[in-house]
């Protein structure tokens, strides 16, 4: 009897992948089972500071890299781009059927969910370790469209303690007079399609809270607060100028700059302005800085934005599951310190953005940071910017204010 070419076991073995080789190639995804992968496409916000001056591409790779070591069965193509306007609605309606995940200011909200339904609500999310302003813009008619991400709020760099105490304009208006001396008290963009109907709208607050700021949104302006932006306005008078509203601060960073080499007295921005001010000024220890809420009215009352991911309607089960995993990483402790404090940058200040989740001020090194200190006090006073109606009038509402706060006395 001649023995067979292979042994019994061995033949068996080539039989069964041979089989395994015939499925494979069989199938609709022409890859076995085991080496599956679902691909996210994500569509970042991306107006963050620069650190590391590559246009953002490291922390990009960097979220892809952690994000797929964590979830192996997941490719993640990351999107994140100054070039993409995520202020126009028009640009939504085109990235709906590009990615599976995009992260909006939450002004766009309402937009996005009614009357088209370019979105869905998240199921199954817990609001537990969200903040307070957070947890309100995420929502439209009750339900989770957007899962908080970042938030932003209007502040006040400053060098005078007193200037930081200021809990009214009229404080900080006195405070700011009574130190003037040869150079401008304040420096900020007034003149800003968002940024001056937003601003009218945190000034509203600080007058009317705890009234809706949604009501505020209106071309028929509010006397009072109009009286109180103005004045507010006039403190960048300068020599016959006003800077704040002639455009000469459109490019944010300018303020920032001059506010770093004490050519002015404060600044107003976001608190990530911090970082141009920390780039531009003696260093990253420059501890003479103080950072608090900017006040425009009778009260302390910040509104927030707040940026949040929304996912498009009828993506399938895996893809779902995919982004769910993809939320709970950008939400995670470490990733939100790597991110604000500039570890993808080393020598970098901190980006100095503002989570929109509790637990990232619990964790180091933003526990101990003085300046995250001040950010989470705002918080713990604010409430939200109204996730519907500002996109539809903000120019309108811009020229009307502008008009008003140029008008000669």
């Amino acid at each position: 009897m001649h023995s067979p070419p292979f042994p019994r076991s061995l033949g068996t073995l080539i039989k069964a992948l041979l089989v395994a080789a015939v499925v494979c190639v069989g199938s609709l995804s022409c890859r076995c089972a085991s080496d599956k992968s679902t691909i996210l496409r994500v569509n970042l916000f991306p107006y963050l500071p620069d650190a590391a001056g590559d246009n953002l591409k490291g922390m990009a790779a960097r979220i892809k890299q952690e994000f797929e070591k964590q979830n192996p069965s997941v490719t993640l193509e990351v999107t994140l781009s100054k070039d993409n306007d995520f202020y126009d609605l028009a640009n939504y309606k085109k990235w709906i059927s590009n990615f599976d995940v995009i992260e909006p200011d939450t002004l766009f909200l309402a937009d996005l969910v009614a009357p088209d339904e370019l979105i869905e609500p998240w199921e199954n999310v817990s609001e537990g370790e969200w903040q307070p302003p957070a947890r309100v813009a995420a929502k439209v008619d009750g339900k989770v469209y957007a899962i908080p991400h970042w938030m932003c709020g209007y502040f006040l760099f400053s060098r005078d303690p007193k200037i930081a105490k200021a809990e009214n304009l009229k404080d900080l208006v006195a405070i700011l007079q009574a130190t003037h001396g040869s150079v401008p008290e304040v420096a900020g963009n007034l003149f800003s399609s968002w940024d001056t109907p937003a601003l009218y709208l945190d000034s509203w607050e600080d007058n009317h809270s705890p009234a809706d700021p949604k009501q505020a949104i209106s071309t028929s302006l509010d006397a009072e607060t109009i009286q109180t932006l103005k004045e507010f306005s006039d403190q960048c008078n300068w020599e016959g100028k006003n800077p704040c509203l002639d455009k000469t601060y459109k490019d944010n960073t300018l303020a920032q700059t001059r506010f770093a080499k004490k050519e002015v007295e404060t600044a107003f921005g976001f608190s990530e302005s911090l970082f141009d001010i920390l780039k531009a000024s003696s260093g990253p220890s420059d501890h003479s800085i103080i950072l608090s809420t900017l006040v425009l009215g009778k009260a302390d009352h910040p509104l927030l934005f707040m940026d949040g991911f929304v996912m498009p309607k009828g993506r399938s089960k895996e893809v779902k599951a995919a982004a769910a995993a993809f939320v709970r990483y950008m939400q995670r402790p470490e990733t939100y310190t790597w991110i604000v404090m500039s570890q993808d940058a080393p020598g970098a200040p901190g980006r100095y953005l503002t989570p929109a989740t509790i637990g990232a001020f619990a964790s180091e090194p933003i526990k101990s940071d003085p300046y995250y200190h001040a950010i989470q006090a705002t918080i713990t006073k604010g409430s939200n910017f109204p996730n519907s109606g500002l996109p539809e009038l903000h120019t309108q509402m811009r020229d009307a204010i502008i008009s008003e706060l140029q008008r000669p006395k």
